[in-house]
C-alpha cells in the first residue's frame, strides 16, 4: 500500500509538473494578451481625450467668433443709429441753407427793385 501511494504520488508530481508548466505557459500567454488589449483599450481612450479636446478647441473658437460677430452687429447697430442722427442733421441744415438762399434771392432782388438807376 506504501508503495502503490507512493507510486501514485510520484506518478501524479510527474505528470503535474508539465501541466503546471503548460498552465503558466497559457495563464502568462493570456495575460499578455489582455495586456496588449488594455493598450489598445487604452490607445483608444487617449485618442478619444484627444478628439473630445479638439471638440472643446472648436467649440471656444466657435463661442469666440460668435461674440466677435455680435459685438460687430452691436458696433454696426450703433453706427447705423449715428448715421441715421446725422443724416437727419445734414437734412435739417440742407433745408436751412435752402431757405437762408430764398431769402436771400429775395433780398438781393428787393434791394435791386428799390435802388433807383
Amino acid at each position: 500500500m506504501t508503495l502503490s501511494v507512493s507510486t501514485l504520488a510520484l506518478l501524479f508530481s510527474a505528470v503535474l509538473g508539465p501541466i503546471v508548466l503548460s498552465l503558466k505557459a497559457t495563464i502568462r500567454d493570456q495575460l499578455r494578451q489582455d495586456f496588449i488589449n488594455y493598450e489598445t483599450i487604452s490607445a483608444a481612450d487617449v485618442r478619444w481625450k484627444a478628439h473630445q479636446q479638439y471638440e472643446n478647441e472648436v467649440f471656444k473658437r466657435l463661442e469666440q467668433e460668435l461674440s466677435a460677430v455680435r459685438a460687430k452687429a452691436a458696433i454696426s447697430e450703433a453706427n447705423y443709429k449715428v448715421l441715421m442722427e446725422v443724416e437727419k442733421r445734414l437734412s435739417s441744415i440742407e433745408t436751412k441753407i435752402e431757405f437762408l438762399m430764398k431769402e436771400y434771392e429775395r433780398d438781393k432782388k428787393l434791394k435791386a427793385g428799390n435802388d433807383p438807376p
